[in-house]
């Protein structure tokens, strides 16, 4: 179980109508969390040639609540959350010693949730109950050969297919005051099919070379679309004491499912969460530029273009006193810069690490509620970790790290100089088995940089990182000396609300 308190104070000017009025509100936000998680595993070997593995995870959250409380001088609102979610993931992967594979992925998702909310503006009161549900099931196959040319070369080929669906359900029971709220339910289906082949070229024992193609088909609903996706990289080592790489990359990123539905969610009488239905998937291309020195000191240069890339802003109505936070398509969003990373050992019990980076983020759209935005902003850090050895019998070590970064940009948002420190303290027995570990996060709380708003005729800030610390206790005894195992992840960055 996970108790988490936040607040969040915002302050603004909105203009209805060419009058200004002067919004201050305070919202804290206290929410539990419980969640399980439960994983099984079989492997079978089918032949001495082939295996066969399946595994099952689950993550299971019931009787999650939420409290938010806002308060100020426009109005006093309280939205009560409760709800479950529940994930299964069964996964099935065949694998062949002359390079063949096959994988099957099935997800099951369903989110349950009601929300009790009240708003007290001006004496008069107004009294809802909220029902939303979202039930998703995405099936994910592959099919991937590798084929060795020769010595050198090496040939691979694959292809996926991917299906989704969505449904997502809200339903509204007003039990006092004059709001008219309409039921929503939207049902949203994707699928896509792919064909990738790549080859890998070792020229030498210096020259390696890799160059992947994929191509793609996706559609959803009315969409329907192709896309490339290329990949590629070159490595040069002279020596161990110079290593140069070059790497291309591209992807696909996909919004969350919540995000796609013509849906509001209310988070007290003056914020509210937008769906967009027209809201399109992000093409990612990622170039790199690596010089390694020594195999330790590193300097690289990089380039990131974004296509139809999307993020939520907030935007204040000028027809109604509500700010708007919605998730909508940018034209594009670019950034540009170079790491330097140095590993440094002043004395024997303490090694540093230090890590410079430049960049400039570049971010465009001509259509943000029919505004044309074009915004660039050249952005610093600096990032020090520092590894202390206390003792070696027991092993006691203390990981203390932190950094600093000067003003950037998002979306329309400013965002205000950030820094944190960070302490961990680690004990590791004699034996191995035993490990116990005290890790402090975001210190002095300082790590969520203000935002602040003001063009055209939005105006306002917004301070989220009021309660960030976090502590953390973590003990560990491993039995028998077992090592666990590398797992995929499942990927629910699409799930939820």
């Amino acid at each position: 179980s996970l108790a988490k308190l936040t607040e969040v104070d915002f302050t603004g000017k909105h203009n209805l109508h060419g009058i200004y009025y002067s919004i201050i509100q305070q919202q804290a936000i206290r929410g539990r969390e419980n969640n399980n998680q439960i994983r099984i595993g079989f492997d079978a070997s089918l032949s001495e040639k082939s295996s066969l593995n399946t595994t099952y995870n689950a993550s299971l959250s019931p009787k999650n609540s939420t409290r938010i409380n806002s308060h100020g001088n426009f109005m006093l609102a309280e939205n009560r959350k409760n709800g479950d979610n529940y994930l299964h993931n069964i996964a099935m992967q065949y694998n062949h010693d002359n390079g063949w594979c096959a994988d099957i992925d099935y997800t099951s998702y369903k989110l349950g949730q009601t929300q009790f909310i009240s708003h007290n503006r001006q004496g008069e009161t107004e009294l809802y109950e909220v029902s939303s549900t979202q039930d998703v099931d995405m099936l994910q196959l592959y099919l991937d050969k590798e084929f060795n040319v020769s010595e050198s070369i090496t040939l691979n080929a694959g292809s996926s297919y991917s299906i989704s669906g969505s449904k997502d359900i809200s339903s509204y029971i007003k039990r006092q005051g004059n709001s008219n709220f309409e039921d929503t339910k939207f049902k949203l289906k994707e699928q896509y099919y792919s064909i990738y082949t790549g080859l890998e070229k070792r020229f030498s024992q210096k020259l390696t070379a890799t160059a992947y193609i994929t191509t793609e088909y996706y559609k959803r609903d009315d969409i329907e679309k192709w896309l490339l996706y290329p990949q590629g990289s070159l490595t040069y080592i002279t020596s161990a004491t110079h290593i140069f790489q070059g790497t291309f990359s591209s992807e696909k990123i996909y919004p969350p499912f919540w995000d796609m539905q013509n849906t509001i969610n209310y988070i007290d009488g003056y914020s509210e969460i937008h769906g967009n239905p027209e809201l399109l998937p992000m093409q990612r291309y990622h170039q790199t530029l690596l010089y390694m020195y020594k195999q330790k000191y590193i300097t690289q240069l990089f380039y990131t273009y974004n296509d139809n890339y999307f993020k939520q802003s907030a935007f204040q109505d000028p027809d109604n006193l509500r700010l708007i936070y919605e998730t909508k398509n940018w034209d594009n969003f670019k950034i540009m810069g170079v790491n330097i990373i140095v590993p440094l050992q002043l004395c024997t019990p303490i090694n540093h690490r230090i890590t410079l980076a430049i960049s400039n983020m570049d971010l465009k759209t001509n259509d943000f509620y029919s505004h044309n935005i074009h915004r660039s902003k050249w952005v610093g850090l600096i990032q020090l970790e520092n590894n202390i050895t206390i003792s070696t019998t027991p092993c006691i070590t203390m990981d203390v790290s932190g950094y600093y970064q000067t003003p950037s940009i998002q979306t329309t948002y400013d965002l205000d100089k950030s820094w944190a420190c960070n302490l961990a303290i680690k004990y590791r027995s004699p034996s191995k088995l035993l490990s116990f570990s005290i890790i402090g996060n975001d210190l002095f709380e300082t790590a969520v940089p203000k935002a602040t708003v003001k063009w055209a005729e939005q105006n306002f800030k917004v301070n989220t990182g009021i309660k960030t610390r976090s502590v953390m206790l973590r003990l560990s005894y491993n039995f028998g000396g077992y090592k666990d195992k590398e797992h995929k992840e499942i990927d629910t960055s699409r799930l939820g609300f």
